[in-house]
């Protein structure tokens, strides 16, 4: 039988999932995988001071607690889910994705040419607005007070019209800093009589910022603005994280609208309610890519792994909170 391991040689790997779980990046090992080590490690292990030991103890017993209450709040929010929208479980419980065949589950130009293709009314996907106006949505819901995102994403036929203008481009060459070229991951744009709009939207999955690559995004969108030659428009830069952390730089945070995958994965999930097929199916796998790779959330989930879906079914309170 083999010997448990002591519960100072495990205190790295608890330390390591813990901060990986706190920064929002997918931990190499998760609490839950280790529980059974630490349990064992616990009732094995001599070397502990009798304080620590207590304390251990006292940790340990608390444990299938935590995990019943887990499971409680777990089963009441799916179903309560499954009976309001049974369509935002669809991607979740999937096995399938799209990503993840083609080796690409976390390759951020897919990701970026995925959402390009979605947002785009043109493409042939068959989804129409849908995805556009529910990433509008979710733009207002960001952004406080009344703003132009908002009043789009509302259900009329005029906005319909408005939204099938707006073009998208993923990956586009701009002039930034010193003239120097550069990439903006996605660039959305309307010209409207009424109100025009720019929005730039930089991936970043596990890439951090470099050569400042905002401010040259930032300096591609003034340009633009001045070469258009309107007062009459919006514009909003978009900082596409995990988790949704604001950039480094404390001058970028005021200019960057931080938005999770999370909270964008949700929002692709309601653009599916009414969607025809084959769009409705292709945008769900896609969902699931960015759920089971980009966020680490299992499609079948027991015990303590079950607080990694329930950020999932937070994002479709009705009251329509931000998760």
């Amino acid at each position: 039988m083999p010997v448990a391991a002591r519960v100072v040689d495990l205190i790295p790997k608890i330390r390591q999932a813990l901060e990986s779980d706190h920064k929002g990046h997918v931990p190499a090992i998760s609490l839950a995988t280790l529980m059974p080590r630490i349990r064992a490690a616990l009732k094995h292990d001599g070397t502990a001071a009798e304080t620590d030991l207590q304390l251990a103890t006292q940790v340990r017993n608390l444990i299938p607690q935590l995990t019943q209450r887990i499971s409680e709040r777990h089963e009441s929010s799916r179903r309560q889910l499954s009976s309001d929208s049974a369509w935002a479980l669809t991607a979740l419980d999937w096995q399938a994705d799209l990503l993840s065949p083609l080796g690409k589950q976390l390759h951020e130009p897919t990701h970026t040419r995925m959402l390009a293709f979605f947002l785009d009314p043109s493409q042939s996907h068959g989804l129409g607005v849908r995805v556009l106006r529910e990433f509008f949505a979710l733009l207002g819901r960001l952004i406080p007070g009344p703003d132009r995102f908002e009043e789009l994403a509302r259900e009329a036929d005029d906005n319909t019209g408005t939204l099938r203008r707006v073009r998208v481009e993923p990956e586009r060459v701009v002039s930034g800093e010193g003239g120097r070229e550069c990439r903006c991951d996605l660039w959305l744009e309307l010209e409207d009589n009424v109100r025009s709009l720019i929005v730039i939207v930089e991936n970043k999955i596990d890439a951090g910022e470099h050569d400042n690559q905002l401010a040259s995004y930032e300096e591609a969108l003034w340009s633009r603005v001045r070469e258009r030659r309107r007062l009459d428009l919006d514009a909003k830069l978009v900082f596409l994280t995990r988790n949704g952390r604001f950039p480094d730089q404390e001058y970028d945070r005021e200019l960057w609208q931080p938005m999770s995958y999370l909270q964008l994965a949700a929002a692709l999930a309601r653009a599916t309610r009414d969607a025809p097929e084959p769009g409705r199916t292709l945008l769900n796998l896609y969902i699931s890519s960015i759920l089971k790779f980009v966020l680490a959330i299992p499609a079948s989930a027991q015990g303590l792994d079950r607080l990694r879906q329930l950020p999932f079914f937070d994002a479709f309170r009705p009251s329509g909170e931000l998760p």
